[in-house]
């Protein structure tokens, strides 16, 4: 036999974790599984309706997937750490189909349209504050928000790209791996750096 304690065979039964489900006497949807199923089965149903009816205005699927994204704040936790998951599975994959030897060869081109598509939104943003400042908040809520919080809140707002949003776009179109697509994600990519 071997000199493993029995404290290590077998675990005691008050550390063991009962979440729900069909077994434990609660409802279904107690299971934190069991609601993620639901949620799933919800958000990639709808998301198919929806890009049924955009497909004639030759929208993406990700537009679909934007429009439809809204659960109640008590599954979101479940729902972010699912999505953040995937969302680093994707972008390595997408990492994986770029050629970074292209990428090196026009860095200096990246870089002069990332920051272009930085400054010019980000300064576009800045226009529109000076009237949204005023418009949106109340007085009593303008002394708790300086208007320089304010105006840099609007800058990153129109300066940073929705880097997954893009790529995500880029791929379902097919133009990922052409020029346009390559000096697109790689503008996006050095201005999101740049920007964060």
């Amino acid at each position: 036999m071997s000199n493993i304690p029995d404290a290590y065979l077998a675990a005691p039964h008050k550390h063991v974790s009962v979440e729900g489900g069909i077994f434990s006497g609660k409802g279904l949807l107690s299971s934190p599984l069991a609601l993620f199923m639901v949620q799933a089965t919800i958000i990639i149903s709808l998301s198919r309706i929806i890009h049924r009816f955009l497909m004639p205005l030759r929208q993406p699927q990700v537009i679909a997937e934007i429009i439809e994204n809204i659960f109640p704040s008590s599954s979101l936790p479940t729902l972010n750490l699912i999505a953040s998951f995937g969302l680093v599975l994707y972008m390595f994959l997408m990492g994986l189909e770029l050629d970074t030897g292209l990428l090196f060869r026009g860095i200096s081109k990246f870089l002069i349209i990332g920051t272009a598509g930085i400054i010019l939104p980000g300064i576009l943003g800045s226009i529109v504050s000076l009237g949204l400042y005023e418009f949106l908040l109340e007085p009593e809520k303008r002394d708790a928000t300086p208007f320089s919080s304010f105006l840099l809140f609007t800058f990153a707002a129109f300066a940073i790209t929705a880097f997954p949003v893009l790529a995500r776009i880029l791929t379902e179109k097919k133009l990922l791996s052409t020029s346009v697509g390559l000096m697109t994600i790689s503008a996006a990519a050095m201005g999101d750096i740049f920007a964060w």
